[in-house]
């Protein structure tokens, strides 16, 4: 019993409490996971690989500094305007520069950014920017704020016009090749004037366009089209009237890359045209040439000081610097030596021409676009100021080491990296002896570089020293940029699209092993192509050659999925794909049963290899957009070959599928063919994808310049389970439906069953047991009752011998030795024919299949069946199947 003065005392206590509950904060949630720079991490993301400072999504169009002078200005091909802190790299804001899509395809085929010509373009006054919008107008915008301003014209002409703005943002120009020059109103949008009357004997294809500081004067430079003949020119016109002022036609420098790395000044005074080893500055005002610049390597972009008075070339990547003073011709500055491209090397491969190039108002900076990366270098040191790490160039792809404790990505700045799985610290890298090499890719085992050349060449390095091992030449037809190592890195597969074959080669010989025989071979010969030519059969082009696990299977996406072996080079099976379909990535799951292959549009498929047949179809999209369809394609053609990654990746379980679609990773669960979960996080496109040996992390490549690795074990970890009670009287019209003959109804037996262990294990094991070898009296009546007269007779013969595949394959041919009846002989062929390629049907794949249940079930009754299988008669494939399977499951 309480005393009088208890209950005041709790009072006062629960009012202590109470204060004290107000009084302490509440507990702050979790900071933002941040990268090594800083900068925030997606959800998901346990480590970033590289850095998002001065990396755009994609490709860089155009970079301008801003009249503040702390900022700079990009827009990408993928639209995105971005601006910069000019000392940290840190993105201040962003607004997106497409306007509205269209659905017309005509749009997406005819509208891009670039940074050869002058199609994206900024006021003088750093106030207003011009870009062609994905609808095919161009969109003006307020830098300061990212609100659209106006648009004008269309696609048939603003899609692919050469662009300038007036100083004061107040008048657009817009040229198109060879056509008109049109003057816009930027604030009405009415068409002011058009001149330039172009007639079939000459004309102007404008490259770069300038006006004056006074906005009175247009500066044009690009291809004169003439009497037969082609010139690098540049017209001056009056803005006002539309008359031509002066004109300069260099009939020395023929071809269009002179034009498109020439340069107009600011002024639109001078006009500096590359020619050989200098650099010739025109005057504007009198159409002469006023002077020669010495040191220049006819191959450098070319840009001028906002003022005029410096000109500054840059060759490659940075290779070489030189700025001029324009009034004097002499040399101020000049860092470095320009490499000579290899031969055959395409001049933009190396960054020239595709660079968007600027220099600082205080004259002292050079920012240029290289690919996604903007760099700033000193023009008085010539060293780069926001050098950081990772790479500068779009990713290509990615792997991770066999222990998972590291990855490895290489990318299109001739660089490969290694970087600490755990972290995202970079934590070396393997040298590339040579940048002019069409592509380098590593080995599984990161001990040989293959390293291709544009003639075809592909030379073996030591991935530790860069001495070359082996050049493989077999032929002198070029080869194609499809190239892969074997898992265990012992085989190097190429595809020769010029002699219609895959060749694999011994990497530690260099010698060749097998050349394989394309298909469309053999189709291109009966449509009548001449010797040495190849045909995309079908509408394909895009060959990607690829290894199964075990290295014993190395396949091609042909006109369909081609699968052969390696050590025979018997063509093993053909999947046929559908009409039509280009596949973008194809790979084997992790147990070698299966080839998901993605297909134009985003489909996926997934093809049993032992039947052929298509198990699964994911992501299907017939009423895919016109426009995605094109983005689709451009994609593919962008990373042809092997520039372009694995876009598909199998967990190592085989659960899940990973497939890089745009900017964001979608995972399948391919027990159920359904979407499992979205991982998005990357400013570009994905280039490729990879899982973690211990299937928890997905590793991520993208044209941004940077690598995610995100956690999947949550994505693992709700995946639902196969368990599902199974009726007796099923048991039996599953067990019939492993043997069909089709894929899809297969694949669900082999889910049913794996779902209820207690009930099918015990019935498969009464079915499944392991391959003896048989008795040949046995074997010698199976084959004499091919020719029995009674049907059935003839039947159960055929399909024992069919399930004892190879077992049988030497007396089979023995007995094609003798004198056979017509019938018996076209059995025992058939019988050969499937037991020489290892291509099961009817009883051994519905034992193989069974076999899969098996593993899927994964209890210690399903493990003792496999071990009663794996010490069956050996090399056969219900044998080494069941080992493999052991293996897998830890039970070996």
């Amino acid at each position: 019993m309480r005393t009088p003065t208890s209950t005041p005392r709790l009072l006062l206590l629960a009012c202590t409490l109470a204060g004290l509950v107000v009084l302490t904060p509440a507990r702050a949630a979790d900071p933002p996971r941040t990268d090594a720079h800083g900068d925030p991490l997606p959800d998901g993301v346990l480590a970033r690989l590289g850095t998002i400072r001065w990396r755009a999504g994609n490709t860089i169009a155009m970079t301008a500094f801003l009249p503040d002078g702390k900022s700079l200005l990009t827009v990408s091909q993928d639209y995105v305007a971005q601006v910069w802190e000019r000392d940290t790299g840190k993105e201040l804001r962003r607004f997106d520069a497409a306007g509205a899509a269209s659905t017309d395809p005509n749009v997406a085929r005819y509208v891009s950014l670039n940074a050869a010509g002058n199609n994206v373009v900024l006021s003088g006054d750093g106030k207003t920017l011009a870009c062609p919008g994905r609808d095919g107008a161009v969109h003006l915008w307020e830098v300061s704020s990212g609100k659209e301003l106006s648009k004008m014209g269309d696609w048939r002409i603003a899609g692919r016009a050469q662009l300038a703005l007036s100083p004061d943002g107040k008048t657009l120009a817009m040229a198109m090749y060879g056509q008109k020059t049109t003057l816009y109103d930027t604030a009405t949008t009415k068409e002011l004037r058009s001149f330039g009357e172009t007639t079939p004997t000459s004309r102007l294809m404008a490259y770069k366009m300038t006006f004056g500081l006074d906005g009175k004067t247009l500066a044009q430079a690009g291809l004169e089209v003439g009497n037969g003949a082609l010139k690098t020119g540049v017209i001056l016109w009056d803005a006002a009237n539309g008359k031509e002022l002066q004109r300069f036609a260099d009939p020395a420098a023929a071809g269009a890359i002179p034009a498109l790395l020439s340069a107009i000044s600011p002024d639109a005074k001078l006009w500096a045209l590359p020619s050989g080893d200098k650099v010739k500055l025109i005057d504007l005002a009198t159409g002469k040439e006023a002077r020669q610049l010495e040191g220049g390597d006819g191959r450098s972009s070319l840009v001028f000081s906002p003022d005029g008075k410096l000109l500054v070339a840059l060759a490659g990547r940075n290779e070489a610097l030189t700025v001029w003073d324009t009034a004097t011709g002499k040399t101020v500055h000049q860092h470095g030596k320009a490499e000579a491209p290899a031969a055959g090397v395409a001049v933009n491969w190396a960054g020239r021409v595709t660079s968007s190039l600027a220099v600082s108002a205080d004259a002292k900076l050079l920012a240029w676009s290289d690919g996604p990366a903007v760099r700033l270098v000193e023009l008085a040191t010539g060293k780069e100021k926001n050098a950081s790490a990772g790479h500068a160039a779009a990713l290509r792809d990615v792997s991770f080491g066999r222990d998972g404790k590291t990855l490895l990505t290489w990318a299109d700045d001739a660089t490969i990296r290694r970087w600490d799985a755990a972290s995202g610290k970079e934590v070396g890298q393997i040298a590339v002896p040579n940048k002019s090499y069409a592509f380098v890719i590593p080995s599984p085992d990161e001990r040989v570089l293959a390293a291709g050349d544009p003639d075809g060449t592909i030379h073996l390095l030591d991935a530790a020293t860069g001495k070359e091992s082996h050049a493989l030449q077999p032929t002198p037809q070029t080869y194609g940029r499809s190239v892969a190592f074997s898992p265990d890195s012992r085989w190097l597969a190429a595809v020769s699209p010029m002699a219609q074959s895959v060749v694999v080669f011994d990497v530690s010989t260099g010698r060749e092993k097998q050349s394989l025989a394309l298909p469309s071979a053999q189709a291109a010969g009966a449509a009548g192509a001449p010797p040495g030519v190849w045909i995309a059969v079908g509408g394909r082009s895009m060959l990607r050659v690829f290894f199964s696990p075990d290295s014993r299977q190395v396949a091609v996406t042909d006109t369909n999925l081609v699968v052969w072996d390696v050590a025979t080079g018997r063509d093993q099976r053909e999947i046929a794909l559908p009409q039509a379909a280009q596949v973008r990535c194809a790979t084997f799951s992790p147990d070698g049963r299966t080839i998901a292959a993605e297909m134009n549009g985003g489909e996926i498929g997934v093809w049993e290899v032992a039947s052929g047949q298509k198990r699964l179809t994911l992501n299907p999209q017939p009423n895919a957009a016109p426009s995605r369809l094109v983005e689709r394609r451009v994609m593919m053609v962008s990373a042809a070959g092997v520039a372009n990654g694995m876009t598909l990746a199998f967990s190592p379980d085989g659960r899940l599928l990973a497939q890089a679609d745009d900017r964001k990773a979608r995972l399948w669960d391919l027990h159920t063919g359904k979407d499992a979960a979205t991982f998005d996080g990357h400013r570009g496109p994905l280039a490729a994808l990879a899982f973690a040996p211990d299937g928890k992390r997905l590793a991520t490549a993208s044209t941004d310049t940077t690598g995610l690795l995100w956690d999947a074990e949550p994505v693992v970890k709700k995946l639902p389970q196969l368990a599902a009670a199974l009726p007796k009287e099923k048991l039996e019209s599953l067990w019939t439906t492993l043997g069909g003959g089709d894929g899809a109804r297969a694949f669900e037996a082999i889910r049913a069953l794996a779902g209820d262990p207690a009930q099918s294990v015990p019935f498969l094991g009464e079915r499944v047991k392991p391959v003896k070898a048989p008795d040949p009296k046995h074997v010698a009546k199976l084959i004499a009752d091919l020719d029995a007269d009674d049907f059935p007779v003839r039947e159960t013969a055929y399909k024992e011998l069919e399930g004892l595949g190879e077992l049988a394959l030497a007396p089979l041919r023995t007995a094609l030795k003798d004198s056979l009846s017509a019938e018996q002989r076209r059995a025992l062929e058939e019988l050969v024919k499937a037991a020489e390629t290892l291509t099961p049907s009817g009883e051994r794949l519905r034992l193989l299949r069974a076999l899969e249940a098996l593993e899927m079930a994964r209890t210690a009754d399903a493990v003792k069946v496999l071990k009663g299988m794996a010490a069956g008669a050996p090399d056969t494939l219900p044998t080494t199947q069941a080992q493999a399977i052991l293996t897998r499951l830890g039970q070996k």
